[in-house]
């Protein structure tokens, strides 16, 4: 399954010292590749809100350039720089895009609840495809109110994942971790699901169960 993907037109960006929009300066007929959202630093804690902290080299929706991006899995955006010492934007998540980093192939979609965000494809068939979304939690400091209670610093958590399917329709779904709520997700099949996630002996909240799983289910 690939996402369609508009063609990108030639651009410059400018940019300056104040915390201006970044646009690139694109035809009329075009879709902007970058949105006018301004960049908001993440709040100093312990831990990170990043995937990976360094920017790496990436494409986007297919552009021959390559950009330097990284995933703030907090605040759930793409933060990219056209070069090395240009200022930061983010891209648009209302928006369609196709991110190929560090051998992961990010999207912005829309999820079952409704709301848009980013996730990466790790497997897919000829009309389905499993998602995995990385997910990083902020707790803010605290003051202790008392003396038997002990303050606490603002503190990133550990990487989380979550996972969605995309069931043909396009729109994704996300995987339940209680097996009852699991196994409705394939209710023309549920019993030889079942079966075979027993006999197999897997596990509904491994990425390479689920694969496996899937396999077996739409095959």
């Amino acid at each position: 399954m690939k996402k369609a993907i508009t063609l990108l037109a030639i651009f410059c960006i400018s940019f300056g010292f104040s915390q201006r929009p970044i646009f690139v300066d694109l035809s009329a007929q075009a879709e902007p590749l970058f949105s006018n959202k301004l960049y908001h630093p993440p709040v100093a804690a312990i831990g990170t809100p990043y995937v990976n902290e360094e920017f790496s080299f990436a494409k986007i929706n297919n552009s021959k350039e390559l950009y330097l991006v990284r995933y703030n899995a907090h605040q759930d955006v793409m933060e990219v720089k056209k070069g090395e010492n240009t200022e930061i934007i983010v891209l648009d998540n209302e928006k369609n895009y196709v991110i190929s980093m560090n051998g992961k192939e990010y999207i912005t979609t829309a999820f079952d609840n409704g709301e848009r965000g980013i996730a990466h494809i790790v497997w897919e068939d000829t009309d389905h495809a499993l998602f995995q979304k990385e997910n990083v939690k902020f707790s803010p400091a605290t003051k202790a109110k008392t003396s038997y209670e002990a303050s606490t610093k603002a503190k990133y958590s550990e990487i989380t994942n979550s996972y969605y399917v995309d069931f043909g329709n396009g729109s994704l779904v996300q995987v339940p971790k209680k097996k009852k709520k699991f196994y409705a997700l394939f209710s023309d099949n549920t019993k030889n699901v079942q079966q075979f996630v027993k006999k197999e002996k897997l596990k509904i909240d491994n990425k390479e169960d689920l694969i496996k799983i899937l396999n077996f289910y739409f095959s």
